[in-house]
This record gives C-alpha cells, sequence and structure tokens, in this order.
C-alpha cells in the first residue's frame, strides 16, 4: 500500500480547489512569515558586521599595504639595477676605446 504524506494538507489530499477555503489562506500566512523572517534576519545580518568580516578587512588592507611597499622597493631595485648596467657599460667603452686609440699609435 502508498503511505500517505501526513504533512499534505487535508485540502489537497481530497482535492478541494486551492483558490478557496482554508488552505490558501494557511499558505499565504506562511509564505509572509517566511518573508518576515528572513528580512528580520537580513537585518541582523547587515546592522551587526561581524568580527571576522573586519578582520577579513583588515587583512585585505594590510595586504594591500605590503603590496604597495613591495613593489616600491621593487621598482626601485629595477631602476637601480638599469642605472648601474649603463653606468658599466659607458665604462667598459670608454676602456675600448682608450685601448682601441692606444694601438693606433
Amino acid at each position: 500500500p502508498s503511505k500517505s504524506n501526513s504533512r499534505i494538507p487535508i485540502e489537497l489530499k481530497f482535492g478541494e480547489v486551492i483558490t478557496s477555503g482554508t488552505l490558501i489562506h494557511k499558505l499565504r500566512e506562511k509564505a509572509e512569515a517566511k518573508a518576515t523572517k528572513s528580512s528580520k534576519n537580513k537585518a541582523q545580518q547587515q546592522s551587526q558586521p561581524s568580527a571576522k568580516k573586519e578582520l577579513n578587512e583588515f587583512s585585505k588592507c594590510v595586504l594591500y599595504v605590503y603590496i604597495f611597499i613591495y613593489m616600491s622597493y621593487s621598482v626601485s631595485a629595477i631602476i637601480y639595477f638599469f642605472c648601474t648596467l649603463i653606468l658599466y657599460i659607458s665604462i667598459i667603452t670608454k676602456i675600448a676605446d682608450y685601448y682601441h686609440i692606444r694601438q693606433e699609435n
């Protein structure tokens, strides 16, 4: 034998039209209660930021500052490297010119 679901309202079991009777009233009440409950929960969540959320925001801030400082030092190091490279190239060129001039004499 098939099991009857005790959660199904009697109106549905006996085929009552949904637009009449107490079934539609009960469904409306349940929907309104659910909507009210979810809106209250959302309001509470938005009004009280959790400590975890604040910590997450703080860690993002620290990470951005760290990246900024790291990139600043990296850019400085790259500029220093290229300036040193240009200096060495110019010194090597001067030395090569000096030896080239001496060999001609």
